[in-house]
């Protein structure tokens, strides 16, 4: 039997720089295929139809209150998205959810799990647009390990805030934004990060960029930037640093490889 239900209504809204890769990210569809119940202070999102978009984004917004910080979710849906698919789940959160304090870290732990399922049956090349995102995203990546060979990549749009890239193994971290925060790449191994913002918040002692990993590179076409790598990327841990000139190539500044005392 048919229920009357009022459609949710928002501003059009197109994420345009992910589908310049070619991608459809699908967002239209999926707001489309939403209605709420009554307009309360929560909104009921109930999903119109069985697919895997909507399953997963009613599933997050039922689920974001039991996350564990460690874990991430538990009991998360076997399903796999691609990554197109999983930047349209992203943007359509953001736009929905109503927890704008809790959503910074619940949201990119989430995500990263996606990117843990898409990858292990193939998928790469991710394009995550964290842009409208109120609060700058936490966590980003954290524990996101890939093979040797085949590492994972992933391309940030928006500002990002602590521990991008925690315990990470073989992932290129492409930031097309700020970092504010010290806490960037923390006990990494053979990871890249290029970033074409600032880092921010950095203070007399932050050694933390890169702290406690192994052999990643730093890379950034912002000479503010490039300084910051230079006197706050830790000596010990064998990181490089890298400047991209305007023509993309890449030259190594630094390399990081004097013993700490």
């Amino acid at each position: 039997m048919a229920v009357a239900q009022t459609q949710i209504l928002i501003p059009q809204v197109h994420i345009k720089r992910p589908s310049d890769d070619g991608l459809d990210d699908g967002l239209d569809a999926l707001i489309r295929g939403y209605t709420t119940q009554k307009p309360d202070e929560r909104r009921k999102v109930k999903v119109v139809g069985e697919n895997k978009l909507g399953r997963m984004f009613r599933f997050y917004l039922e689920e974001q209150h039991h996350v564990n910080f460690l874990d991430g979710f538990e009991r998360i849906p076997r399903l796999v998205l691609t990554p197109s698919e999983i930047n349209s789940l992203l943007n359509a959160i953001i736009l929905f959810d109503d927890e704008k304090e809790a959503i910074e870290y619940k949201l990119s732990v989430f995500v990263t799990q996606l990117i843990k399922k898409s990858y292990t049956v193939g998928y790469n090349n991710f394009v995550l647009d964290f842009s409208q995102l109120e609060k700058q995203t936490r966590y980003l990546g954290k524990n996101l390990v890939a093979k040797p060979k085949n590492p994972i990549y992933i391309k940030i749009y928006g500002d990002l805030s602590d521990d991008c890239g925690l315990n990470a193994k073989y992932v290129h971290f492409d930031i097309d934004g700020n970092v504010n925060s010290p806490c960037l790449g923390v006990n990494a191994e053979h990871c890249s990060f290029t970033i074409t913002g600032n880092v921010k918040g950095i203070y007399l002692g932050a050694h933390i960029l890169g702290w406690s990993g192994k052999a990643c590179s730093f890379k950034t076409p912002n000479k503010k930037t490039l300084e910051t790598f230079k006197m706050y990327i830790p000596n010990g841990y064998n990181h490089m640093i890298y400047f991209i000139h305007p023509n993309g190539t890449e030259e190594l500044i630094k390399r990081k490889i004097t013993k700490i005392n």
